[in-house]
């Protein structure tokens, strides 16, 4: 150990020093110069050879310098901990000195070490490899898919607040006390010593990083390192280009498809006032408490009780807004967009992205770098696409959506990899606008995407299964967690901002002004029963969706469970999960309700299966009929959908209004009447009534002289088949002149005449009839739950007036109308003269049917 020597010591005592002691000497000299005066080694010898005869090499003093442990420099995970801390007292309003090791370290190398961080972080960011994201546990709109960031936040902070309260409670990581280390002192520096340097450098790194979390969609991450005012400030943004987003494509092709922010936000209050909670409608309609889930409308205006609908045509001719024009021959103007507005959907979007045009939200507030959201966006070309389209589906605009995919034919299966298009177009199925044309353009063109992109959801539901929970979300009020434990954690029902029936649509006033006093979800005093527009819509879809066949045959994701005894997963039918359907919109169903729509998705189901309509049994658990669970044994039955019906019947009454009940009790007579007919035929055993027919069509082919068939390789079952489903049935009397070789020569109603019937009058009733007003029927005249009951009943078809009254053009024993076998016939192919009310032009979108 080296002897303590007097600083003072005089230079005659110092020339009998040892070297050692004269570095003991010089040591608080060498210490001010090299770690407060900051100075270079060479400069520091200089001053030691000159004023204090002390000549050494500067590797010597390198050499003293680290015995006596002196460092200039800071280790990397010293200097995250004191920006970590420097960062919690920025957010807090305070600004920093730091002290290290009793001295002040030199913010400028903070700076550049945070710079430097930033960089590295923005590099791996803009060229993250594809699949290295995070997917967020932040569920908005789980139809969609994972990576579609803009598409699935679709609400304002307010209305977030009061259906994720959990968000108030999230803490930003930067807002927890981190350790300060030992050797490191934080103070507030005097206002005259206040450099802005490090505070800014850490500004922009954490909005960087808040970027990054952004692009790689981990949503949650996002919000907790947000504080809570940065979160209403994005989450405002964040709504803000949604709605941009939507009005662009929405309006996409016409002269109203360029935005500003005056154009979207002028008639509400700006998004950045002191409260922060989105844009909201002069005059405080309601202020919600988070975590409230009551459905009720706290004054807001209510959109109107009457629907729109839309007309097939054979022609094209697009809807136009009352208060765009009163001159019947806009109406009928071409629907195809003007060239030179029909800029690429993806390019608006990017330039509203960049330029912050859309927003209220000054870029100078957002907690996230925009500049780096753009660049990353610039770099992902695909997708920017895949947002388009998505919006593109939502907004219903069918034309936006045939010519983004024409743009892309070669490369569609690429760009779809990632979205479900199908069931996004369910979600948001609008029949007051394209009613099911999006949907049949998608279904017709599956072959350019991978199966997965129309097979399941993340939560394994089908197309169907989003048609069905698109009826009871719309027209019940069924709590939709109960049909499907992937839907336990969604609030949001996905596409409430746009009604089935035309109604409402996220630019309506009303549903604006909704979302803008907090409330989430649409109130129950919105709805009303399964109307005629959305019967269409939705039966058309069905329709089309049926016509891939893997959709059909693949078990329902909805109603499924697993037996606690055996672990069974319990899947049903799609004919048993629309059953199913039935039933809770019989218990949940609103005003007027009488199943109406659902007998016409049951013959709409039944004709789109053809002869894969399977009356098979499934395993069905019988908590759906009973009240009590046994855990201890198996808890499911093999049922078929018929049987499953029957089993409901129990309690029908208990739980349904007198008209619900009779549209109940025909669904039950139609699928027993249907399924009595493939039983005939899959088990050669006639139903009551039938057997003397039975024995004809046996003892007509026994003396059949067709040398093409074998009758000893033909078995009973299969000559009841063959019979029942090639033979053609004559009834002039009761317009049946038609066979059904369009349908391969499947009757789907089997030797059942009546149902036939029964169809053909159903799809005349919505292509001929709506309400016009207030207290109007919402069935017309010609065709009524009663007398389709007593239809069935009877066997009776002239009980149906539209039949009896001869009012119905040709049609086969299947009841589609000569001339038109496919989804959605014309009303000119179906009625022999003019007796619609379908003529209030401004409530009317005329549609392409395009063959």
């Amino acid at each position: 150990m080296e002897p303590n020597v007097p600083a003072d010591i005089g230079a005659k005592a110092a020339g009998s020093l040892s070297f050692n002691q004269k570095w003991e000497m010089h040591k608080p000299l060498l210490e001010r110069l090299y770690l407060q005066e900051n100075l270079k080694l060479p400069k520091i010898k200089g001053i030691l050879r000159d004023e204090h005869n002390f000549d050494v090499e500067v590797h010597q003093y390198k050499y003293r310098f680290d015995k006596w442990n002196w460092k200039k420099s800071i280790n990397s995970k010293t200097k995250a901990r004191i920006v970590s801390k420097s960062r919690q007292r920025l957010e807090a309003g305070r600004n920093t000195i730091v002290m290290y090791k009793g001295r002040a370290i030199d913010s400028r190398k903070l700076i550049r070490s945070e710079k430097l961080a930033t960089k590295n972080e923005t590099l791996a960011t803009l060229f993250r490899r594809e699949g290295d994201g995070v997917n967020g546990a932040f569920p908005l709109n789980g139809v969609a898919g994972n990576t579609m960031a803009f598409v699935n936040w679709n609400l304002p902070y307010r209305a977030l607040l009061r259906l994720f309260p959990q968000l108030k409670d999230h803490k930003s990581p930067a807002a927890m006390s981190a350790s300060t280390p030992s050797d490191v002192s934080i103070a507030s520096p005097a206002a005259e010593a206040l450099s802005p340097g490090l505070s800014q450098s850490i500004s922009i790194r954490k909005t960087r990083e808040n970027a990054a979390l952004f692009i790689a969609g981990d949503f949650e991450g996002l919000l907790r390192s947000f504080s809570e005012r940065d979160r209403k400030v994005f989450s405002t943004w964040m709504h803000e280009f949604w709605y941009f987003s939507f009005m662009t494509a929405k309006h996409w092709g016409s002269r109203l498809g360029q935005f500003t922010a005056d154009d979207l936000w002028q008639e509400f209050s700006n998004a950045v006032s002191p409260n922060l909670l989105a844009p909201t409608p002069p005059g405080a309609v309601h202020s919600p408490q988070p975590g409230s889930l009551q459905s009720e409308s706290h004054g807001t205006t209510p959109p109107s009780s009457l629907c729109r609908w839309s007309i097939h045509v054979e022609e094209e001719y697009q809807w136009v807004d009352q208060q765009e024009s009163t001159d019947l021959r806009g109406v009928f103007s071409d629907i195809r967009p003007q060239d030179d507005l029909a800029e690429p959907l993806q390019q608006k979007l990017q330039q509203g992205l960049e330029s912050n045009s859309f927003s209220t939200v000054p870029i100078s507030q957002l907690p996230v770098d925009l500049s780096l959201v753009g660049r990353a966006a610039r770099k992902s070309p695909d997708q920017m696409w895949e947002e388009s389209f998505g919006f593109a589906i939502m907004s219903g605009n069918y034309e936006l959506v045939e010519t983004m995919m024409q743009a892309e034919r070669d490369s569609l299966r690429r760009r779809l990899q990632n979205i479900r298009p199908a069931h996004l177009a369910a979600a948001y199925l609008n029949g007051g606008k394209s009613c099911c044309l999006i949907i049949r353009k998608l279904c017709l063109n599956a072959q350019h995407y991978e199966r997965e992109a129309s097979d399941r959801d993340d939560n394994g539901r089908t197309v169907l299964d989003i048609l069905m929970l698109r009826i009871l979300r719309s027209h019940s009020t069924t709590q939709l967690d109960i049909i499907s434990d992937g839907l336990r954690r969604v609030q949001i029902p996905v596409g409430e901002e746009v009604d089935v029936c035309g109604r409402w649509d996220p630019e309506t006033p009303s549903y604006r002004e909704l979302i803008g006093g907090g409330m989430g979800k649409v109130p129950k005093s919105w709805k009303h029963r399964f109307c005629h527009t959305s019967i269409q819509a939705i039966c058309h879809s069905i329709g089309y969706v049926s016509q891939l066949r893997f959709q059909t045959l693949q078990t329902s994701g909805l109603f499924a469970s697993r037996c606690f005894h055996c672990g069974l997963l319990l899947e049903v039918s799609p004919l048993t999960a629309l059953v199913f359907t039935t039933w809770h919109l019989l218990k949940e169903s609103m005003d007027s309700e009488d199943l109406f729509g659902m007998v016409y998705c049951l013959f709409q189901l039944l004709l789109s299966l053809g002869e894969y309509v399977v009356f098979l049994r499934s395993p069905v658990c019988t908590r759906w009929f009973d009240d009590d669970m046994d855990r201890e044994n198996c808890n499911h039955e093999e049922l078929s959908p018929w049987e499953v019906a029957m089993r409901l019947n129990v309690k029908a009454r208990q739980v349904g209004s007198p008209e619900a009940c009779k549209g109940w009790e025909a669904f039950l007579l139609i699928l027993g009447q249907v399924e009595e007919q493939h039983r005939w035929v899959s088990e050669a055993c006639p139903p009551v009534g039938y057997e003397k027919q039975h024995e004809e069509i046996l003892r007509a082919y026994e003396n059949d002289s067709d040398d093409d068939i074998d009758e000893n390789t033909v078995d009973v079952t299969d000559i009841a088949q063959y019979s029942l489903h090639r033979e053609v049935f004559f009834d002039g009397d009761m317009a049946f002149p038609v066979g059904c070789e369009e349908h391969g020569g499947f009757r789907a109603f089997g030797r059942n005449l009546c149902l036939g019937h029964i169809w053909a009058a159903c799809q005349v009733e919505l292509l001929t009839y709506r309400r016009q007003k207030e207290g109007d029927p919402w069935t017309s005249q010609h065709l009524t739950i009663d007398t389709i009951l007593e239809c069935l009943r009877t066997g009776d078809p002239e009980v149906l007036p539209y039949v009896g009254k001869r009012m119905l053009e040709t049609y086969c024993a299947c009841g589609c109308y000569q001339g038109w076998f496919d989804v959605g016939t014309p009303r000119e192919y179906a009625c022999c003269s003019y007796f619609s009310n379908l003529d209030d032009w401004h409530r009317t979108s005329f549609i392409p049917y395009i063959r």
